[in-house]
């Protein structure tokens, strides 16, 4: 905020703690028994609002007393042996992580401390992450992942793990909490965070240890990887380096890392991509949106498994070689790229495609979207009225709540424009509406 002076905000007096621990917890009257555990917690918070705040959170919602007792028991035993107070706090919270129990919450969880400090995350994007990492429960549609991302991001925000951005309901993590949460992924060496930390160098191959299972270099400075680095890292699963002034990645720097599932190279200056990409067949993920130089991608025919490829405003005026053959891709957005046409077959050949994205400067092949019978995103332009309707009519007949944004080409003057007068058709349950805007 720019203060001239420091002032220190002190730990909370008792009345104070045990006020804000009640408001938290969303309680106004408890059982006696239960009145009393709840004012050891606050005194084994020592007054620390965070913990106070964290730890209510955790208890919201339990009413039975063998519950409680036990929960008591568990937080004894976490804070023992702990003086100063970044000690008495981080137990706390680890309490708190514990008591999500269910694995996938604690994985969704520990995926938020990808992200740098402080760093204000899109629900949206954190869910997608969510899906593609494969670390929610697998669902029928696209629409019931989503529910279930939402669902886990409100849980461990009640848990007061997550915090909400007010001005635009992003979510972040508090720094203690992030902490906590990089003290647990650093105990089990899975993953390597040094992200928003201004980095100008990759760092040195001695850390990328062989079990490393993720790693995330995103928003730092780093503009080159050395020529020759090849870090054996056969296990790693997860490679950010998104947000990074990154202009090109020597070809052996892929060659041992075979087990890749995600590479995320987004925002990025990168000019070209290692043919060494093209090996990489465990891979499921390729994200190069917004990477403005990129003007070309190698074959990526023995990519087979990849079930998301966005290519989107990027530079690239040509499909790569082999998208036909991604025949387990579910997303492809190619939206703000230069590409000229959709070549015939290729989106046929990708007949499990649930989210679907094309430059609105080209029509769409009318009769291959057509036989897309898993489609629930669309954005797109078709070349005339008779498609137009063609396209609504197939779409209603879905019953599938989705989104849909369609653009209508229309010719004048001698050349080919896109209509302002867009159209949105959204579907909701059996209702489908159509909307122009």
């Amino acid at each position: 905020m720019g203060c001239q002076r420091i002032i220190k905000v002190n730990t909370l007096f008792e009345q104070e703690a045990w006020e804000l621990f009640l408001k938290k917890l969303g309680r106004d009257e408890l059982h006696p028994e239960v009145e009393e555990i709840c004012k050891k917690m606050v005194k084994r918070s020592g007054g620390l609002p965070l913990a106070l705040v964290t730890l209510a959170g955790s208890m919201r919602g339990v009413t039975d007393i063998h519950e409680w007792r036990d929960a008591s028991e568990e937080l004894k035993e976490s804070c023992m042996g702990r003086a100063d107070m970044e000690n008495e706090v981080l137990p706390i919270l680890l309490y708190s992580y514990d008591r999500l129990r269910d694995p996938k919450l604690q994985r969704c969880f520990l995926y938020c401390s990808l992200y740098p400090e402080d760093y204000p995350i899109r629900r949206e994007e954190l869910i997608e992450n969510f899906i593609l990492e494969e670390l929610m429960d697998r669902r029928l549609s696209r629409r019931a992942e989503n529910d279930q991302g939402h669902a886990i991001l409100n849980q461990l925000e009640r848990a007061c793990l997550l915090e909400r951005v007010l001005w635009d309901g992003s979510i972040k993590m508090h720094d203690l909490i992030r902490d906590m949460a990089l003290g647990i992924t650093k105990h089990n060496r899975r993953y390597m965070v040094k992200a928003g930390l201004y980095l100008r160098e990759i760092p040195d191959v001695q850390e990328w240890t062989e079990d490393l299972d993720k790693i995330s270099l995103m928003k730092n400075s780093i503009e080159e990887i050395s020529i020759g680095m090849s870090p054996n890292c056969h296990r790693l699963s997860t490679l950010i380096l998104s947000e990074n002034p990154l202009k090109s990645i020597p070809d052996c720097f892929f060659t041992q890392m075979r087990g890749l599932r995600t590479l995320n190279l987004s925002h990025t200056s990168i000019q070209y991509l290692p043919h060494s990409i093209s090996d990489l067949e465990n891979l499921r993920t390729l994200l190069l949106r917004y990477c403005f130089s990129l003007k070309s991608v190698p074959t990526l025919e023995k990519l087979r498994l990849l079930t998301r490829l966005d290519l989107s405003h990027t530079g690239i005026e040509e499909l790569p070689d082999g998208v036909e053959s991604l025949t387990n891709l579910k997303v492809l957005d190619l939206v703000g790229t230069s590409l000229s046409m959709i070549p015939t077959g290729v989106l046929h050949s990708l007949s499990l495609l649930q989210q679907l994205r094309l430059p609105i400067h080209i029509g769409v092949p009318i009769e291959e979207v057509l036989a897309l019978k898993h489609l629930e995103d669309f954005c797109g332009s078709v070349n005339s009225v008779s498609d137009l309707n063609r396209l609504i009519t197939f779409l209603q007949s879905m019953m599938r709540p989705s989104f849909y944004s369609i653009f209508l080409i229309s010719k004048f003057c001698g050349y080919t424009s896109v209509e302002r007068s867009r159209c949105k058709l959204v579907g909701f349950d059996q209702r489908v509406s159509w909307i122009p805007l």
